[in-house]
């Protein structure tokens, strides 16, 4: 299992990302496989702010690797 953090880099309630990578050490610590995306120029409303596209392209990017990584790459060559 790997768990996304997301981070606004203006965010003020996560200590401007300073928490979140906290967070991220924390359960890296405890042997945990953790993902941590901090997103410039964002605050906390993440899929609300001026660069939406870029946080749901990360999203994105996140999901693919995951899929790869446990083996699933053919997911995308199927016809729906």
């Amino acid at each position: 299992t790997i768990i996304l953090i997301l981070s606004g880099a203006n965010d003020p309630l996560s200590f401007y990302g300073i928490g979140s990578q906290a967070i991220c050490q924390n359960l890296e610590s405890q042997g945990k496989n953790v993902d941590l995306i901090v997103v410039p120029d964002a605050k906390h409303d993440l899929l609300h702010e001026n660069n939406t596209e870029m946080t749901y392209y990360s999203i994105f990017q996140f999901i693919i690797n995951v899929l790869m990584l446990q083996g699933n790459a053919d997911f995308f060559s199927e016809e729906y």
